[in-house]
């Protein structure tokens, strides 16, 4: 535009020169307000739609989260009851193993102590009978034990 300072106002082509130069001005602005108004409209509406979809994204989460920790904590009980159940076990073993070893001790001891064989052989048929039944029990309840854990 022309520096028009210098020109009197009063001039019919420079009043009109004025005009137009403000009505270029006006439109540019208003081109601009219209498109941020449009962007702005569009961003607020793109908003909602992001807050939506944030919402549904959450709620799909917390679902999948609550049904992952069920299943990780159901996963950790199993895990935490094999160990103990396998420490039970091997406790269970090594008590055994301790009587065991102690009752064959005193089972020798006692039959060389005894010097009719009849009679000795009787007492080891009648340890080994009362070892079978006692041997047969604990089995049935290891198994009962072993059942019960698999199912919870």
């Amino acid at each position: 535009m022309k520096n028009l300072s210098d020109t009197p106002i009063d001039s019919e082509h420079y009043r009109q020169e004025l005009v137009r130069d403000y009505q270029r001005r006006f439109d540019e602005w208003h081109t601009e307000f219209l498109r941020y108004q449009e962007e702005f409209i569009k961003s607020v509406d793109n908003e909602h739609y992001r807050q939506k979809l944030v919402r549904d994204g959450q709620r799909r989460f917390d679902e999948w989260h609550t049904e992952f920790l069920t299943y990780q904590k159901k996963f950790l009980q199993s895990v935490d009851n094999e160990r103990y159940r396998q420490k039970l076990v091997r406790d269970g073993q090594r008590r055994f193993d301790e009587w065991h070893t102690e009752f064959l001790k005193h089972q020798k001891e006692f039959i060389q102590s005894v010097g009719n064989e009849h009679y000795r052989q009787m007492l080891v048929r009648d340890g080994q009978r009362r070892f079978d039944e006692w041997h047969g029990e604990f089995l049935r309840y290891q198994k009962k034990f072993l059942q019960e854990q698999r199912q919870h």
